[in-house]
């Protein structure tokens, strides 16, 4: 009857080895988390800055024809839907997951307002482009006290 006995030290070393394959728990301390989602958002930062914008604006979004801010709003979509899958990949330690994850669906809901807010555009529906913009307005409000709670320092020009 050794058999069973070799099966089961067999079994352990290879769940022990797939533990440590993968990286065991890995979780990012606050810190450790700053450090990759700032380097997360350092990229993305860039992105957006790439994004052309509309003619004769020095802000975001305003300004140049109307199919010039369409365009400029659907490709922040586009680079906000991405960022958020950065930092969804990221694994936060047990202690700051909840604030995390309010974080990143923060940032999906963002880059879906923006989507919406495009389509409504291409619409020409002023009533809904207004609800949009101030749940967008409530969404970067809500994205920056996340941040401060979870001390990210590095994303907040994203």
């Amino acid at each position: 009857m050794p058999l069973p006995r070799i099966s089961a030290a067999v079994a352990l070393t290879t769940l022990a080895l797939a533990v440590t394959a993968c990286g065991g728990d890995d979780k990012l301390d606050k810190g450790e988390l700053n450090t990759k989602s700032g380097a997360i958002c350092k990229e993305f930062e860039a992105k957006i800055k790439k994004i052309p914008q509309p003619a004769e604006s020095s802000n975001p979004g305003e300004g140049g024809t109307e199919s010039e801010q369409l365009a400029y709003f659907e490709k922040l979509a586009a680079v906000y839907g991405d960022f958020g899958d950065r930092l969804d990949d990221l694994e936060p330690a047990d202690d700051v997951q909840d604030d995390w994850n309010a974080l990143t669906k923060n940032v999906a809901d963002s880059a879906d307002a923006t989507e919406q807010l495009v389509d409504q555009g291409k619409k020409k529906d002023k009533a809904g482009t207004e609800e949009t913009t101030k749940e967008l307005d409530r969404l970067s409000k809500e994205g920056d006290a996340l941040s401060k709670k979870l001390g990210l320092t590095a994303c907040d020009d994203i």
